[in-house]
């Protein structure tokens, strides 16, 4: 990964200096610490189904009767 910080100014450059400085790391670094504390990586990996079932399955839903899958035919 690379990050250009050579736009930034003195309001924002000054504070994350110092910020860095007192973390024991580079201003690239410290910029990169605190994207992954906004943007955390996702590290489950199972399919969207499974997350939603695990996130919502104590809710005591609905049960729904399904209908079949062999459609009637038409009359």
């Amino acid at each position: 990964m690379t990050i250009a910080l050579y736009k930034l100014i003195g309001p924002i450059m000054s504070p994350l200096q110092k910020q860095a400085a007192s973390h024991g790391y580079s201003i690239e670094e410290e910029v990169r610490q605190i994207l992954l504390k906004v943007f955390p990586q996702e590290t489950d990996i199972r399919n969207l189904g499974s997350r939603i079932r695990t996130r919502f399955g104590e809710c005591n839903g609905v049960e729904l009767e399904l209908p079949s899958r062999n459609p009637t035919p038409d009359k």
